[in-house]
C-alpha cells in the first residue's frame, strides 16, 4: 500500500510540475533526464518485480530513493524533508543542532530516530552516491546542492569513489 501511495503522489507531482513526465522504468527515466523534461519515477513496478529491499517499516521512500539512485548511477541523492537535515536530537528540542556532514557508519551508531529511515545508512554504506537531507520549504537550498554550493542541509558522505 505504501509503495502504491508513492506512485499516487508521483502522479500528482507530474500533474503540477511543469515539463515533467511520470515514468515506470529506469530506462525511460534515464532517457528523460537527458532532455529538458523532468522525470518523476514511480517505483511500484520496479519494486514489485525485483523486491530488492526487506519488507519492513524501517524501509521507506528514503531507502527506495537510494536504491533507485544507485541503479541510475546517480552521483547525488537529495532527500527533501520538512526539517533542515539530521539533528543531534529532536529538532523541537532547543539543545538540538544540525549535523552538517556525517558518514553512513555514524548514522548507524545513533540510538534515536532521525529524519531519515533506519535502513538508509545501510543502503549508503557501499555506494558512490552522496546523500543530502534538506528542507523542501526552501527550494533555493535544493538548487544550491545541485549547483555544488554550500547550504543548510546534512550531507551523508559516499564511500570513496
Amino acid at each position: 500500500m505504501a509503495i502504491l501511495a508513492m506512485d499516487q503522489f508521483g502522479m500528482l507531482l507530474a500533474q503540477i510540475t511543469p515539463n515533467s513526465c511520470a515514468t515506470y522504468s529506469l530506462e525511460d527515466t534515464k532517457q528523460l533526464s537527458d532532455t529538458e523534461a523532468t522525470p518523476i519515477f514511480l517505483p511500484s513496478r520496479l519494486l514489485f518485480k525485483e523486491d530488492p529491499l526487506k519488507n519492513s517499516w524501517d524501509v521507506t521512500s528514503d531507502s527506495i530513493a537510494a536504491y533507485v539512485a544507485v541503479r541510475l548511477k546517480a552521483v547525488k541523492l537529495i532527500l527533501v524533508t520538512n526539517v533542515d537535515g539530521i539533528f543531534t536530537e529532536d529538532p523541537a528540542n532547543e539543545q538540538a543542532f544540525l549535523i552538517e556532514q556525517l558518514s553512513p557508519e555514524e548514522i548507524l551508531k545513533f540510538s534515536t530516530r532521525t529524519s531519515v529511515d533506519r535502513f538508509l545508512a545501510r543502503m549508503l554504506l557501499d555506494t558512490p552516491v552522496d546523500c543530502y537531507v534538506v528542507n523542501g520549504k526552501y527550494p533555493e537550498r535544493v538548487e544550491a546542492i545541485l549547483a555544488g554550493q554550500k547550504t543548510t542541509c546534512t550531507q551523508i558522505f559516499a564511500k570513496t569513489k
